[in-house]
This record gives C-alpha cells, sequence and structure tokens, in this order.
C-alpha cells in the first residue's frame, strides 16, 4: 500500500470534503489492509 497518496488528495481537498470522504477513503484503506494481513 502506498500511504502517501492518500494525503496527497487529502491536502486537495477542503475541510468539508475531508470530513465527508476522509472516512470513506482510509476506511477502505484499511479494509484492504485487513484484507492483506
Amino acid at each position: 500500500m502506498n500511504y502517501t497518496s492518500p494525503s496527497k488528495y487529502i491536502l486537495l481537498m477542503t475541510e468539508r470534503e475531508m470530513n465527508e470522504a476522509g472516512a470513506n477513503i482510509f476506511g477502505c484503506n484499511l479494509k484492504e489492509a485487513y484484507e492483506h494481513l
């Protein structure tokens, strides 16, 4: 997994967009991480 990629997108987001989409972005990444454990 590339951990730098999500943070780049978050830096381009507004605070509101981060609140709405951040959980989905990191939620998907966490799901992928658990699947590959």
